[in-house]
């Protein structure tokens, strides 16, 4: 490789996963490194099911030691990673920015070591950008420990508790995006911002309405600001929705200063897709110099918009809740959902076969998962053929879950007859059923599954059913089935019942036989608390 211009070795790596960029080539020669720099100043270890537990532990150990000074932006998920870089935040002593993303779970967990990993990291000189996940006393230990320098903060699920009467003043930050739960929290918040320049605002909760008798302290300096307000689930169009009046006087209060609005709706109501209604938001700012608009609705809107996109003859919008195939299933239905149940009752489906034959170009692009609940051995010939279609026509499939038990091997002659080889795009494969360790770890059966699904990344299970000492000799072997069949492959998970949990000593108190367990097999868990049961993630 040391004979390609260095041109051609930038297009090759655009091929590649930059942690695995920054893994191979770095340490090898001035030529390679100068190379690999760039992509050392920004390291992303999130979407969390792309990057192995092999990868992060070398970064760690091998490039943080030597390159950290070289590290300016650092990205990572707080229930996975946290505890992993915590030993390691001293060496960053010039990071600019840093992101913690958060997919809700184990936050009760993590509450304690994220405090402790921001008090450190708050006291670099060089850090100016942070944006977080809103965790109780987040902003209390940001306000406390923060350096004049940070001067942009965002705060995703903000909620009022994590507000005090006596935090003191952060008067640094110039820039915020913020989720509001309740806009009644933006006045604490603006005294504790007094120096605001721009605002990012969402206000997606029937409860985020302002209802504050008193103008709102909007500090002077800001003059950009963008609202991101309504309904992200169709269910919830009735019920979610701001009101035009309660809205504009909201948007009043900033009136004064606002040089710059961004305006976002989604399943706004009739009246803010009035031209004149629209006017009308903005009619009492003053200094108001750019305003953009965008709203998304159920409602055809006057002619009168010329800089309108339809985006379905149907609907407009992506509905957020599974849809199970049944006699009243349309088409339209199909076309908006983006997660699909079979299950095991039979209705009549030709209907939404024989429209599917006529439309050889019509495409699903919305459908990320098909669930299936029903007796494979039990399937009509029919439903065969419209899962088939359906999943012919799902370019974005991405997640296929399996909630009936079958025997291993008629489950994957079921994914040869209905056509699931064509599923390049699967990703994430659920097999959530009652089984036993022999159902699942044969090898034959991961073989075949690797086979039809040869991109897969994360693979669910049902914990094992048996109670017995073996179970971590059991895991062990799984685990190297799957290093061995699934190029791809970084996470496995297990959805554990509390009794099992509580039951087994594998999941002791103190976590000594699973820690142990995952050393050996050169793996990182996390544990997190669902309702009914435990979900214990393994990164391979």
């Amino acid at each position: 490789m040391e004979s390609l211009p260095d041109e051609l070795l930038l297009l090759i790596f655009r091929y590649l996963r930059k942690p695995d960029i920054i893994c191979a080539f770095s340490n090898l020669n001035s030529r390679f490194q100068q190379i690999v720099d760039p992509y050392i100043h920004n390291i992303d270890l999130t979407p969390a099911n792309t990057v192995n537990y092999k990868t992060i532990r070398l970064i760690l150990d091998d490039i943080v030691p030597i390159y950290a000074d070289r590290i300016q932006s650092l990205t990572f998920d707080l229930g996975r990673h946290l505890s992993l870089f915590r030993p390691y935040v001293h060496h960053f002593n010039n990071l600019k920015s840093l992101t913690i993303e958060s997919d809700n779970t184990r936050e009760s967990h993590c509450l304690y070591q994220l405090n402790e990993f921001l008090t450190k990291v708050l006291s670099l000189q060089t850090l100016i950008e942070l944006s977080l996940p809103s965790r109780k006393e987040i902003l209390s230990t940001i306000a406390y420990h923060a350096t004049p320098h940070l001067s942009t903060l965002s705060l995703s699920q903000f909620h009022g508790h994590i507000l005090t009467l006596y935090m003191p003043k952060m008067p640094y930050i110039k820039r915020s995006s913020i989720a509001l739960q309740n806009a009644n929290y933006l006045r604490s918040l603006f005294m504790i911002m007094p120096n605001l320049e721009e605002l990012s605002l969402s206000l997606f909760n029937v409860n985020c309405y302002y209802q504050g008798h008193y103008p709102l302290p909007v500090p002077v300096s800001l003059a950009k600001l963008t609202v991101r307000f309504g309904a992200s689930i169709e269910d919830s169009y009735f019920y979610r929705q701001p009101y035009f009046k309660w809205m504009k006087d909201f948007l009043t209060q900033f009136k004064d200063t606002v040089k710059s609005l961004t305006f976002i709706g989604l399943y706004v109501d009739n009246e803010f897709i009035e031209k004149d209604n629209i006017q009308k938001l903005v009619q009492n700012f003053s200094r108001l110099q750019v305003f953009h608009y965008d709203f998304h609705t159920k409602s055809k809107p006057e002619r009168c918009f010329t800089n309108m996109i339809k985006i379905s003859s149907a609907n407009h919008f992506i509905n957020d809740s599974p849809i199970t195939v049944l006699l009243r299933s349309t088409p339209n239905q199909l076309y908006m959902c983006n997660k699909l149940k079979v299950v095991n009752e039979i209705f009549d489906l030709e209907h939404l076969l024989s429209f599917y034959k006529f439309k050889p170009n019509y495409k699903l692009r919305n459908l990320r998962e098909i669930v299936c609940y029903h007796d494979l051995q039990d399937t009509t010939s029919i439903r065969n053929q419209l899962i088939s279609r359906l999943i012919g026509m799902s370019p974005n499939l991405q997640t296929i879950s399996v909630h009936y038990w079958h025997d291993p091997r008629l489950l994957i002659k079921w994914f040869k007859e209905v056509s699931f080889d064509r599923c390049k795009t699967v990703s994430n494969f659920k097999y959530l059923a009652q089984m036993t360790f022999a159902d699942y770890c044969d090898p034959r059966f991961l073989y075949e599954l690797a086979k039809l699904f040869p991109r897969l990344k994360t693979i669910t299970f049902t914990w094992f059913s048996q109670t017995n000492g073996n179970n971590s000799t059991q895991l062990t072997r799984l685990i190297r089935h799957l290093r061995k069949y699934f190029a791809h492959m970084t996470y496995l998970k297990f959805e554990i019942s509390s009794f099992h949990f509580n039951s087994q000593p594998l999941f002791d108190k103190h976590g000594t036989m699973l820690n142990e367990l995952m050393r050996q097999n050169m793996t990182y868990h996390t544990i997190d608390r669902e309702r009914g049961h435990r979900l214990l993630n393994i990164l391979l």
